[in-house]
């Protein structure tokens, strides 16, 4: 991942939802960075340094099983945030985040996160409004990996990662 020199324009959904004073307020602490496919943006158990609102990219968040098997449990895009935790005062990442779809994401620092949701109260619930519309994505596809065929999840992947990238096209690999 790497930082550009470009401003926030908008894109983050949560961001853009804002009254316009506390969304210059927010963005004031946003730095814009870059993610490549299947770079790592927080590893489980590593300190959780920065929340990341996505633009047109989207993370995977993924259980590590003990034997070693790893799973998505979740796909975060333009819609949300990753490092929600941190409003629960997480200090460490429950779960591992890797990029599925490159693309522009804003990085805010966790002190200034924690000051932002102090003192911005619409921040703050539209934080706690994205964390709540990810706990329930989360169990729907929970409920999707019994309920349908691989065609199906499948097909709901790719309209949800459509929609998350928030752009018509966006490269798929199957592996």
């Amino acid at each position: 991942m790497e930082s550009t020199n470009a401003g926030y324009d908008g894109g983050n959904r949560l961001i853009d939802s804002l009254p316009p004073a506390d969304r210059d307020a927010v963005v004031a602490h946003l730095t814009m960075m870059i993610a490549e496919e299947a770079s790592a943006g927080i590893s489980r158990a590593e300190r959780i340094t920065a929340a990341y609102f996505p633009i047109d990219t989207v993370f995977s968040v993924l259980v590590e099983l003990r034997g070693g098997d790893c799973y998505e449990v979740d796909s975060v895009g333009r819609e949300g945030l990753i490092g929600g935790e941190l409003l629960f005062g997480a200090d460490v990442a429950p779960r591992s985040v890797i990029c599925q779809i490159p693309g522009r994401f804003a990085q805010m620092p966790r002190e200034a996160f924690h000051r932002c949701l102090m003192e911005t109260p619409s921040f703050a619930t539209a934080v706690h409004h994205a964390l709540l519309l990810q706990w329930h994505r989360a169990q729907q596809t929970i409920a999707c990996t019994f309920a349908h065929t691989v065609v199906e999840r499948c097909a709901r992947w790719a309209l949800l990662s459509h929609d998350a990238a928030g752009r018509p096209e966006f490269v798929f690999r199957a592996e």
